[in-house]
Formats: structure tokens, C-alpha cells, sequence
């Protein structure tokens, strides 16, 4: 019988059905699952991984020489197949729990060894920078924890009553009579947290939204754009950001962040940028053993 079952089935069939129950719909994450659980079925002998009995997976898995994220990934694939066939699948639980435990602890050692600029040091400098595009840049950065893909703004200038278009997809960042405010629909956890509305105060950050009036009324129609006020391509997205922010970039900027408001026990600033960046609290204190006993989840309007 087990033969006849697994004849009937084809790798993509079984994909295909784990995706269907799933309802994934975000096309990134159907690919990362593709990818790792190819990877799970050239590693543990056969795409039928769900039939593989645990004690010999635990015993195969634990002597691959790769990352424990890796590992991780790798189990978890195998442990939505299980549960997907109706397969037991408890020993994997304890062990992808060991795993999870493991990359807490490796994550958090990294981050306090890594070589990262001093946030006040960092974000002081680039206030003195004469250069508009780059001082918006880190700026919004700083406020927001953004990732490359939500930089990518329209600069749109509106009257009162006046409303952008949701329906493009393009993140914008419109200029009101007082406030800024960004409307970020394209990035990474979009289909997870969707829409996002954050304002820029004017009352608040009175240089901040004067600079980014002035920098459209020299014309220029995008945040990130060419010396022809063209926007960038996205294939040139990671070098200018890097450009724009002294070889460190957003991933490293955001862990500085995290750490600096960490060491100094500012839940409140953390939960905000959790919310602006599209990354659950517990993603961000679990990563970087943040204490978190109270925690909220911000829901609308993020307001900084």
C-alpha cells in the first residue's frame, strides 16, 4: 500500500497540497518552501518525507554540518508534511524547540559581538550631512527600522481632502501642510501585516519634514533617485542603500537600533518599531532576549 501511495503522488502534487491547506498565498514564501523542502527531500532520502521515520531523520539531521537556522528550516518542513499526512511528529517537536532555543542563544551572542557603529554616534553624524537624500534616508531609517524595499517611496505633494491611490502598490511618501506621511504597501511582511500608514510630525521633526519639502521642490520625484531624478532600479537597490548609509546598510542599522534601546530597557521604543517595520515583538525579543511581559501589539496608525 505505502508503495501504491507514494506512486500516486508527484513532489509537486504533495507541495501543491501543503500549500492548499496552508492557504499560503505571498509567492516569496512558496518559494522559500520549494527550496527547503527540495533540500529535506535530497538530504533525507526521498520527497516523501512525511514516510522517513523520526528516529532516523533526528539521527541523519543531527550529524549535517550547516547552520542551526538551517536545521531548523529544514525540520519544520518535515514536521508540516508529517502533520499534513497525519503523521506522528512529536519527537521532531522537542527537537525543532531545541533548535529555536539554540538560535536565541547564538543570535544574541552575535549581536553583542557584532561591530556595529554607536547609534548616537551614527545617527548624530548623519544630522550634519548636507547631503538631503541621504540625511531622509537615515532619518526615516532610524524612525521606522525600515528594510531596503519599503525606501522605495513616490514623493507626492497634496492638498487638503486631496488622497493617494492605495490600489498601485507603490509606497509614497506624501506632503502635507504640516505632516509627512508614508503609505508603505510593497515589503517584505506585507502579506502579514499589510497596509501601513505612519505620519512624520511636523512638530516633532520640524528638520526632518523641511528637508524632504525642500528635496521635492528641487524636483525630485523619488526618495531613492539617479542624478537624472530618475528612481533607482530595484537590481540597484542594496548598493545604493549601502551608499547612502556608510557601507552598513538596513539589516545592520536595525540590529543596532534594537541593541541600543535593548541596553537601555525602552520596551515602548521597540514596540513601535515592530510596528513600523512589519516584525512581530516576538520575532524581535526572542532574537534579542528582550524581556517582554507585557507586551501589545500596535494595530493602525503608527505615530512617532
Amino acid at each position: 500500500f505505502r508503495e501504491y501511495f507514494i506512486n500516486c503522488i508527484s513532489m509537486d502534487d504533495a507541495f501543491n497540497k501543503l500549500i492548499e491547506e496552508r492557504n499560503i498565498k505571498n509567492e516569496n514564501t512558496k518559494t522559500s518552501y520549494r527550496y527547503t523542502y527540495q533540500s529535506a527531500s535530497d538530504k533525507f532520502g526521498g520527497y516523501d518525507v512525511w514516510n522517513r521515520e523520526n528516529k532516523k531523520i533526528l539521527g541523519q539531521i543531527r550529524h549535517f554540518e550547516i547552520p542551526t537556522t538551517a536545521k531548523y528550516h529544514l525540520i519544520n518542513v518535515v514536521i508540516m508534511f508529517k502533520k499534513l499526512y497525519k503523521r506522528e511528529s512529536e519527537v521532531l517537536s522537542r527537537y525543532r524547540n531545541e533548535l529555536n532555543l539554540e538560535i536565541q542563544s547564538e543570535t544574541k551572542t552575535r549581536l553583542d559581538n557584532m561591530e556595529l557603529p554607536d547609534y548616537e554616534t551614527y545617527f548624530g553624524s548623519i544630522d550634519k550631512e548636507t547631503n538631503k537624500r541621504k540625511y531622509i534616508i537615515n532619518k526615516v531609517i532610524q524612525l521606522f527600522g525600515f528594510r531596503n524595499l519599503d525606501l522605495m517611496l513616490s514623493l507626492q505633494k497634496m492638498k487638503r481632502g486631496q488622497r493617494p491611490n492605495l490600489k498601485d502598490n507603490i509606497n509614497k511618501m506624501v506632503i502635507q501642510k504640516k505632516d509627512v506621511v508614508l503609505h508603505i504597501l510593497n515589503y517584505k511582511t506585507s502579506a502579514t501585516y499589510g497596509y501601513k500608514k505612519l505620519i512624520i510630525k511636523k512638530d516633532k521633526y520640524p528638520l526632518l519634514v523641511k528637508t524632504i519639502n525642500e528635496y521635492y521642490n528641487e524636483g525630485f520625484m523619488y526618495l531613492l533617485s539617479k542624478k537624472n531624478k530618475e528612481e533607482i532600479k530595484k537590481n540597484a537597490l542594496h548598493r545604493y542603500i549601502l551608499l547612502n548609509t556608510n557601507n552598513v546598510g538596513t539589516s545592520s542599522l536595525f540590529k543596532m537600533s534594537v541593541k541600543y534601546f535593548r541596553e537601555r530597557g525602552d520596551l515602548n521604543r521597540l514596540k513601535e518599531l515592530s510596528d513600523s517595520r512589519g516584525t512581530s515583538l516576538d520575532t524581535i525579543c526572542s532574537n534579542y532576549n528582550i524581556q517582554n511581559e507585557n507586551k501589545v501589539e500596535l494595530k493602525g496608525k503608527c505615530y512617532i
